[in-house]
């Protein structure tokens, strides 16, 4: 699952920005949407926009997890050269200055094999989520997702052979 929307403020660190009022209300809206159950295992990124999405969700205790923070980037002015070099980056192209893909695969991976159950719901960010489902998903075009995702969006995953193990929730 992808955050709810941030106040975004460029001078604040990315870890630190809180949900914006509309953030909140698509947030709880998404958790009654979706029906969670008090047994789920929601575990979400240290980042605050996403600790509270988690919260918002209605589904009971989160756990944190560092390691399910966003791909480590420098900031972006314009959302054109930024959108261009997350493309970059999802197609496997090394950019200087971002966090290499196969460190953030390894870390997001071990969060998912340190907590394999059936009922496991991850709090993360649209660029690691992105390239994470890449690995997992044959056919899977990360840029393509992640330039659709909104905030918040919620998908189920069954890792296997194809992308229709992927679904909109």
């Amino acid at each position: 699952m992808r955050h709810s929307k941030p106040v975004v403020t460029p001078d604040v660190p990315r870890a630190d920005w809180a949900l914006s009022h509309d953030g909140r209300t698509l947030a709880a809206e998404l958790g009654k949407r979706l029906q969670l159950q008090a047994d789920f295992h929601v575990i979400a990124s240290t980042e605050l926009k996403a600790v509270q999405t988690a919260e918002l969700l209605g589904a009971g205790s989160v756990t944190v997890d560092k390691r399910l923070v966003e791909i480590e980037k420098p900031w972006y002015d314009e959302a054109q050269a930024h959108a261009q070099a997350v493309t970059k980056y999802l197609s496997g192209e090394h950019l200087d200055a971002w966090e290499p893909q196969g460190d953030a695969l390894a870390r997001f991976t071990a969060v998912i094999d340190d907590h394999a159950t059936s009922s496991l719901i991850l709090v993360t960010h649209g660029t690691v989520l992105s390239l994470w489902l890449a690995q997992v998903l044959s056919n899977f075009d990360a840029a393509a997702f992640w330039s659709s995702l909104t905030m918040p969006d919620a998908y189920s995953v069954e890792t296997g052979n194809s992308v229709g193990g992927l679904k909109r929730r």
